[in-house]
């Protein structure tokens, strides 16, 4: 079984297990599971690992296994399964102790958003051309797709998203899967991939600055990845 199908599976199993236990128990699994800097100070040391495979909604837990359904795929197919697990584990774990900087250490993260974007950037250097049917039914470029996901990442940091997503576990995680595509991909290739993305981004460049108007900054909290 591949690597992406076996995450899925135990995302799912994981959520289906928090939906079956007493109501009164499941913020204690949050806790138990869940990772916040107050749970490694207080020795729970699964939990920047255990935390990913965690969802916090039936929404939460779709938008993410799809996406990584997809991004996970595209990537699998060229790499070896023990490294693609240990680069998903390596951009969770990595996304959930740099929100730390941004959010107080006894905010609880769940999710696998940031492993997730750790994926997406990998895939973005090493297979940009890659043709996969999300966010749409269109075949698009899987490069295209990354750069859109990072973009409205940013701007919904900066200028106001969803208070319950962390984005900057997502920002972290995107940086990691990058400085990995370029160990993968070697550099000429890297070097033509970021040509890619800043001639892109001159283009979107207009559009861009509207999209930023249009925002309004909030500084909530979240807990969700």
């Amino acid at each position: 079984m591949k690597i992406t199908y076996l995450i899925i599976l135990i995302c799912v199993l994981v959520y289906a297990f928090f939906n079956i236990v007493p109501a009164d128990e499941v913020d204690d699994l949050y806790d138990a599971f869940g990772f916040s800097g107050d749970n490694v100070m207080q020795g729970r040391f699964w939990t920047p690992v255990t935390s990913i495979f965690v969802h916090g909604g039936v929404l939460h837990l779709l938008f993410n296994m799809v996406a990584f359904f997809f991004f996970g795929r595209a990537l699998e197919e060229d790499m070896d399964k023990g490294k693609f697990l240990a680069i998903f584990i390596l951009g969770g774990v990595v996304g959930n102790f740099f929100s730390l900087f941004y959010y107080p250490s006894y905010e609880i993260f769940v999710g696998a958003s940031g492993a997730i974007f750790t994926i997406m950037g990998v895939a973005m250097i090493k297979k940009p051309f890659e043709l996969i049917f999300f966010p749409t039914l269109i075949p698009i470029p899987l490069l295209f797709v990354g750069i859109v996901y990072t973009l409205y990442t940013v701007l919904a940091f900066f200028f106001g998203g969803d208070p319950e997503v962390a984005y900057t576990a997502h920002m972290a995680g995107l940086g990691i899967g990058v400085v990995v595509g370029f160990y993968e991909a070697g550099i000429k290739k890297s070097l033509l991939v970021i040509g890619l993305i800043a001639i892109t981004l001159l283009f979107i460049l207009p559009f861009l600055l509207t999209l930023i108007g249009i925002f309004d900054y909030t500084g909530e909290l979240t807990s969700i990845v």
